[in-house]
């Protein structure tokens, strides 16, 4: 076949990834272009797992529809405790969206958010491929409230990037990361004896805006004591990335 009767044909080059003794799990959901469907995902078996957000192939489509696959935004994190751990996120417009590596037994949440391009509810699904059984189960956002604040909080717990010690203070920090999951994040831990007031002031903003409770171009923001606070940023449906120029007006009191 020449590759110009490939590309004719055919439209996706998938290669199969097969283990013989792992299982597979599925279940279809229905979500709109609006909020975000979150499920749980109950690993009892320790191992190596595939978790795939699946929506409908353009293959059942006619060239003449335009048929594009919608961007999926998913992030998937671990229960522990009354917070989660940052696993894994990803954004990307295609047929299946996953995020695959090893797992411990336990209790995780995926968060899959569809920028549907017909504007409409549409089905998908979401799928486990691995090590061993999983039970898959929607859930409702007041189970898992705070889910995208509390991943986020433990992805910013490790990047001290800047402290304030033109003010004075050197155990007190911001950072911040613009990631490829559809999500930024302005992280702040305070282990000083003195309150941060901040009035953060983006001069530009490519490609996101500011997730509730924050709106617009600025916030402020107060971080008391042995406080930590995380503001999140969330990349816009039709947005290839996030960029920014931001400053900042800082005290103690």
């Amino acid at each position: 076949m020449s590759f110009e009767d490939m590309l004719k044909y055919f439209t996706d080059i998938q290669i199969c990834k097969v283990h013989d003794d792992f299982v597979y799990k599925s279940l279809k959901s229905s979500c709109d272009h609006i909020h975000a469907a979150y499920f749980k995902v109950t690993v009892k078996t320790p191992g190596h797992y595939y978790i795939t957000i699946n929506q409908e192939s353009t293959r059942k489509h006619a060239e003449k529809e335009n048929y594009r696959y919608s961007k999926v935004r998913v992030v998937f994190g671990k229960k522990v405790g009354d917070g989660y751990e940052y696993v894994e996120g990803i954004t990307k417009a295609d047929k299946e969206v996953w995020t695959d590596g090893p797992m411990d037994a336990g209790e995780y949440i995926v968060y899959a958010k569809i920028a549907w391009n017909e504007r409409k509810t549409k089905e998908f699904s979401i799928s486990s491929y691995g090590a061993g059984d999983v039970e898959i189960e929607r859930i409702d956002e007041n189970l898992c409230r705070g889910f995208i604040e509390k991943v986020y909080t433990h992805k910013g717990r490790s990047m001290r990037v800047g402290d304030y010690s033109s003010h004075g203070v050197s155990n007190c920090y911001r950072g911040m990361e613009l990631t490829d999951d559809g999500f930024g994040f302005i992280y702040y831990k305070n282990e000083s004896n003195k309150t941060l007031e901040e009035d953060f002031y983006f001069k530009s903003m490519q490609g996101f805006k500011l997730r509730k409770p924050y709106s617009g171009n600025n916030f402020k923001i107060s971080v008391g004591p042995g406080q930590e606070k995380i503001v999140i940023l969330k990349q816009l449906p039709t947005a290839s990335g996030m960029s920014h120029s931001a400053s900042a007006i800082s005290k103690f009191i």
